[in-house]
Protein backbone atom coordinates (compact mmCIF):
# COMPACT_ATOMS: atom_id res chain seq x y z
CA UNK A 1 0.00 0.00 0.00
CA UNK A 2 1.37 3.42 -0.90
CA UNK A 3 2.08 6.15 1.61
CA UNK A 4 -0.62 8.31 0.05
CA UNK A 5 -3.30 5.66 0.66
CA UNK A 6 -2.11 5.15 4.23
CA UNK A 7 -2.36 8.89 4.93
CA UNK A 8 -5.87 9.08 3.47
CA UNK A 9 -7.01 6.03 5.48
CA UNK A 10 -5.54 7.57 8.65
CA UNK A 11 -7.37 10.85 8.01
CA UNK A 12 -10.64 9.02 7.44
CA UNK A 13 -10.06 7.07 10.67
CA UNK A 14 -9.53 10.32 12.61
CA UNK A 15 -12.65 11.77 10.97
CA UNK A 16 -14.64 8.74 12.13
CA UNK A 17 -13.38 9.22 15.68
CA UNK A 18 -14.38 12.89 15.53
CA UNK A 19 -17.88 11.97 14.33
CA UNK A 20 -18.19 9.41 17.14
CA UNK A 21 -17.10 11.97 19.74
CA UNK A 22 -19.59 14.51 18.41
CA UNK A 23 -22.33 11.88 18.36
CA UNK A 24 -21.58 10.76 21.91
CA UNK A 25 -21.56 14.37 23.13
CA UNK A 26 -25.15 14.70 21.92
CA UNK A 27 -26.21 12.54 24.87
CA UNK A 28 -25.19 15.26 27.31
CA UNK A 29 -27.33 18.16 28.45
CA UNK A 30 -27.99 20.83 25.84
CA UNK A 31 -25.36 23.33 27.02
CA UNK A 32 -22.79 20.56 27.42
CA UNK A 33 -22.90 19.20 23.89
CA UNK A 34 -22.98 22.51 22.06
CA UNK A 35 -19.28 23.30 22.42
CA UNK A 36 -18.06 19.88 21.14
CA UNK A 37 -20.46 20.35 18.24
CA UNK A 38 -19.12 23.82 17.52
CA UNK A 39 -15.52 22.65 17.67
CA UNK A 40 -16.13 19.36 15.86
CA UNK A 41 -17.58 20.96 12.72
CA UNK A 42 -14.43 23.01 11.94
CA UNK A 43 -12.26 19.97 12.64
CA UNK A 44 -14.29 17.89 10.19
CA UNK A 45 -14.13 20.64 7.58
CA UNK A 46 -10.34 20.85 7.85
CA UNK A 47 -10.01 17.08 7.62
CA UNK A 48 -12.18 16.96 4.52
CA UNK A 49 -9.97 19.61 2.90
CA UNK A 50 -6.89 17.57 3.84
CA UNK A 51 -8.34 14.32 2.42
CA UNK A 52 -9.15 16.07 -0.87
CA UNK A 53 -5.70 17.63 -0.91
CA UNK A 54 -4.00 14.27 -0.26
CA UNK A 55 -6.08 12.59 -2.96
CA UNK A 56 -5.04 15.23 -5.51
CA UNK A 57 -1.38 15.25 -4.49
CA UNK A 58 0.97 13.42 -6.81
CA UNK A 59 3.45 10.88 -5.43
CA UNK A 60 6.58 12.53 -6.88
CA UNK A 61 8.17 13.15 -3.49
CA UNK A 62 11.81 12.41 -3.02
CA UNK A 63 13.28 10.78 0.06
CA UNK A 64 15.16 13.90 1.10
CA UNK A 65 12.07 16.10 0.88
CA UNK A 66 10.12 13.52 2.94
CA UNK A 67 12.79 13.51 5.63
CA UNK A 68 12.94 17.30 5.73
CA UNK A 69 9.16 17.54 5.86
CA UNK A 70 8.97 14.99 8.67
CA UNK A 71 11.59 16.85 10.70
CA UNK A 72 9.80 20.17 10.48
CA UNK A 73 6.21 18.87 10.49
CA UNK A 74 5.88 18.54 14.25
CA UNK A 75 7.50 21.89 14.87
CA UNK A 76 5.24 23.62 12.36
CA UNK A 77 2.14 21.98 13.83
CA UNK A 78 3.16 23.01 17.35
CA UNK A 79 3.83 26.58 16.22
CA UNK A 80 0.45 26.70 14.47
CA UNK A 81 -1.31 25.54 17.64
CA UNK A 82 0.49 28.17 19.76
CA UNK A 83 -0.45 30.84 17.20
CA UNK A 84 -4.09 29.71 17.23
CA UNK A 85 -4.26 29.87 21.03
CA UNK A 86 -2.65 33.32 20.98
CA UNK A 87 -5.08 34.52 18.29
CA UNK A 88 -8.06 33.20 20.27
CA UNK A 89 -6.81 35.12 23.30
CA UNK A 90 -6.26 38.35 21.34
CA UNK A 91 -9.05 38.31 18.71
CA UNK A 92 -11.54 35.83 20.11
CA UNK A 93 -12.82 32.47 18.97
CA UNK A 94 -15.12 33.81 16.24
CA UNK A 95 -12.31 35.57 14.36
CA UNK A 96 -9.33 33.35 15.20
CA UNK A 97 -10.75 30.04 13.98
CA UNK A 98 -11.73 31.28 10.48
CA UNK A 99 -8.36 33.04 10.26
CA UNK A 100 -6.65 29.77 11.19
CA UNK A 101 -8.66 27.92 8.53
CA UNK A 102 -7.69 30.52 5.94
CA UNK A 103 -4.02 30.30 6.94
CA UNK A 104 -4.02 26.51 6.95
CA UNK A 105 -5.58 26.25 3.50
CA UNK A 106 -3.36 28.94 1.99
CA UNK A 107 -0.13 27.60 3.51
CA UNK A 108 -1.00 24.12 2.29
CA UNK A 109 -0.65 25.43 -1.25
CA UNK A 110 -4.25 26.00 -2.27
CA UNK A 111 -5.52 28.96 -4.26
CA UNK A 112 -6.58 32.25 -2.66
CA UNK A 113 -10.25 31.93 -3.55
CA UNK A 114 -10.45 28.53 -1.84
CA UNK A 115 -8.68 29.81 1.28
CA UNK A 116 -10.86 32.92 1.52
CA UNK A 117 -14.02 30.94 0.75
CA UNK A 118 -13.37 28.29 3.40
CA UNK A 119 -12.43 30.98 5.94
CA UNK A 120 -15.70 32.81 5.26
CA UNK A 121 -17.71 29.60 5.39
CA UNK A 122 -16.13 28.77 8.75
CA UNK A 123 -16.95 32.25 10.05
CA UNK A 124 -20.56 31.92 8.92
CA UNK A 125 -20.89 28.45 10.45
CA UNK A 126 -19.44 29.56 13.78
CA UNK A 127 -21.46 32.77 13.85
CA UNK A 128 -24.77 31.13 12.97
CA UNK A 129 -24.27 28.15 15.28
CA UNK A 130 -23.18 30.30 18.20
CA UNK A 131 -26.22 32.55 17.76
CA UNK A 132 -28.72 29.76 17.18
CA UNK A 133 -27.38 27.62 20.01
CA UNK A 134 -26.91 30.58 22.34
CA UNK A 135 -23.26 29.80 23.04
CA UNK A 136 -20.92 32.33 24.56
CA UNK A 137 -17.64 32.31 22.67
CA UNK A 138 -14.63 34.08 24.13
CA UNK A 139 -14.45 37.50 22.45
CA UNK A 140 -10.76 38.13 22.91
CA UNK A 141 -8.90 40.89 24.64
CA UNK A 142 -9.21 43.38 21.77
CA UNK A 143 -12.93 42.92 21.15
CA UNK A 144 -14.24 42.70 24.70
Amino acid sequence: MSRKKIEIIFLIFIMAITVIVIGESMRYAVKSYLLPLLIGIPILALMIVQVVREARLEEKRTISSEETKARWGGLVASAALVCLIFLIYILGFLIAVPLAVFSYVKLSGEKWYLAVGLGLIMFIILFVLSRILGLYLFEGVLLS
